[in-house]
């Protein structure tokens, strides 16, 4: 009976064992904790990667140094053109950086305009795509033939000029159409003082474009520097050896020169060092302005000398004015400076 009881105990624990491993292998596969059939299935089936175009680098040499690209090309085409490093200067080669590279690849040509006014960062781009496209083996260029070879001299081309300006070397950039036409002028580079230059900066370029002419009006209190501005763009056409033609407008009207007005610059010891004052003069020098366009007086203290001198020396045409009482040396340092200037 012993026995009996003994074979249905290890039978009915068999039975116990096997269905917990038929559990357990069901479980397993279906939550991954075993894989049936080949382990390695799961791993052919991991992530899908979009395909990328191969790049290539190249540079070329640009205004401030070397500048570099990154071309990527997928499928026979030019899908991205990067600039990666470059020298040139912030904010004036900006738009060229910005506006080739997407000319490039939307004309899959490295033959696309420049950008106005950055000739030299603008050339220096398509050269360097057109070395990286040239180690790829991939001429975008081939359907240039279609065009007429009459074409690049449609192009615009960009000349510098330098003068001496009232602080020092100021540089010119002349934008020149086919047809030697003046069709823009950058100042890129002066030493001028800040705000006071402006004026001459900003309307002595819009004039000389507007009238195809260096010899333009300066702009009042600012001479040195508008003069500068026009002297380089004439350096910069006559290193070319191209002529505006200023001497047409004179013959028409030869008596014009004398109604123009003048800027003369005097300087005087004052009270805390140099007083500069620039007199502007009429036809039979008439004096028509006088500024103060430096000094080193006490502010607040010496300001009655400076808004009475000027209006007194006008009204009397005249440097032997009246002194401001209690701004003797201020007073006497502007009639000497303004005496000087007109000596």
């Amino acid at each position: 009976m012993f026995e009996k009881n003994m074979k249905s105990a290890v039978f009915f624990t068999a039975v116990l064992i096997f269905a917990f491993v038929f559990i357990f292998v069901i479980e397993g596969v279906e939550y991954g904790a075993v894989s049936p059939g080949d382990p390695d299935e799961e791993v052919a089936e991991v992530e899908e990667v979009d395909e990328e175009g191969e790049i290539f680098t190249a540079s070329a040499e640009g205004y401030g140094g070397e500048l570099t690209v990154e071309v990527e090309i997928a499928d026979n085409q030019i899908i991205a053109v990067r600039v990666t490093e470059h020298s040139e200067t912030d904010g004036l080669a900006d738009p060229a950086i910005e506006d080739v590279p997407a000319a490039i690849v939307d004309s899959q040509s490295t033959d696309v305009d420049i950008v106005s006014g950055v000739t030299v960062t603008s050339e220096a781009i398509m050269e360097a795509v057109s070395k990286a496209l040239e180690e790829a083996g991939f001429d975008p260029d081939a359907v240039e033939d279609e065009e007429p070879a009459e074409e690049p001299e449609e192009e615009s081309r960009v000349i510098e000029g330098v003068a001496e300006g009232y602080g020092g070397d100021l540089v010119v950039e002349v934008e020149l159409d086919a047809d030697n036409k003046i069709i823009a002028i950058n100042i890129i580079e002066h030493n001028e003082t800040d705000d006071f230059a402006d004026e001459a900066l900003e309307e002595i370029p819009a004039a000389i474009i507007e009238a195809q002419s260096t010899d333009v009006d300066i702009v009042t209190g600012v001479t040195e520097t508008s003069e500068a501005i026009m002297v380089a763009v004439a350096n910069a056409l006559e290193d070319e050896g191209i002529e505006l033609g200023e001497a047409e407008d004179v013959d028409e009207e030869p008596e014009e020169a004398e109604e123009e007005t003048r800027i003369v610059e005097g300087v005087a010891e004052g009270y805390g060092g140099d007083i500069i004052v620039e007199v502007e003069l009429g036809p039979g020098d008439e004096i028509l302005a006088i500024n103060i366009i430096e000094h080193n007086e006490t502010d607040g203290f010496a300001d009655p000398a400076f808004e009475e001198i000027p209006d007194a020396i006008i009204e009397a045409q005249s440097t032997d004015v009246d002194i401001v009482t209690g701004v003797t040396e201020t007073s006497e340092a502007i009639m000497e400076a303004v005496k000087s200037a007109l000596e």
